[in-house]
């Protein structure tokens, strides 16, 4: 009796765990068996899982021009860095070289813009966009860097401000103020248009000139619009004395609101 009793107990003991380690699957099962009449499976497969697409350089840019949107608003946040050594920043140097190249190289811009009297107070800063209203409970924000140069004293101003996208490189937003603008762009229509067409160039995208009210416009501007073919999308190209402006107008929902007349989409 008594060599029963030394074995029983650590027996028992062993059951006892062994059952409770068994139950939860068990109950999950007979719980499933009840409601769907099968046991459910723990595996799933790797194709079965939807496919998720990734933003594409169109996705971005219409971030970008709802930016100021009063039809289809996104979240954004622009911040320049908490010190030199920030992970999320770029090195400032080699993407501020690249994107002269860029646009110096594609004849946008002259290079002597930049070295006959030297650029200043370079600043290099990051926009964050959201769409609250894209479909799924969480998404990686659209990245844009935004660059910005300037140079004055009493007889010469110049500024320059470009906004990359992120992921390309390329330029979505190109404002240029410099008080000799007319030495490297005449104020003529033909030689915007040139200037439009090579900046277009780098986007590598099909956009096509389209007609405006051009008795809309004020006197003193020089005023082109683009459509990106397959989209409602439009750029702005808009040349006064001392500066030039190519843009995503935010009012490209609501062609209605826009400030330049009237568009044709060639959809």
């Amino acid at each position: 009796m008594k060599l029963v009793k030394k074995w029983l107990f650590p027996a028992l003991t062993c059951l006892i765990v062994a059952g409770a380690a068994m139950l939860p699957p068990l109950v999950s099962q007979a719980r499933d068996v009840q409601l769907l009449g099968q046991v459910h499976a723990d595996l799933l497969d790797a194709d079965a899982l939807p496919a998720v697409e990734l933003p594409t350089l169109l996705d971005r840019m219409t971030l970008y021009a709802d930016r100021f949107s009063h039809t289809h608003p996104v979240l954004s946040f622009c911040d320049y860095g908490v010190t030199e050594e920030d992970a999320a920043f770029p090195d400032q140097e080699p993407l501020i070289q690249a994107t002269r190249e860029l646009l110096t190289g594609a004849d946008v811009l002259p290079n002597w813009i930049f070295e006959e009297e030297p650029l200043e107070g370079e600043v290099t800063e990051r926009l964050l966009l959201w769409d609250p209203a894209a479909s799924g409970t969480f998404q990686e924000p659209a990245v844009f860097w935004g660059l910005k140069w300037s140079y004055s004293n009493k007889f010469h101003g110049k500024d320059l401000t470009v906004y990359l996208d992120a992921v390309t490189g390329l330029p979505i937003y190109l404002w240029v103020f410099d008080t000799n603008i007319s030495q490297w762009l005449p104020y003529d229509t033909d030689h915007l248009r040139t200037l439009a067409e090579r900046f277009f160039g780098l986007l590598g995208l099909d956009i096509r000139e389209i007609d405006y009210d051009a008795t809309t416009s004020e006197d003193v501007q020089l005023p082109l619009r683009y459509s990106v073919a397959g989209t409602a999308m439009v750029f702005d190209v808009i040349r006064t004395p001392t500066a030039l402006t190519i843009e995503l107008n935010p009012n490209w929902r609501n062609p209605a609101a826009m400030d330049i007349g009237s568009i044709t989409y060639d959809g």
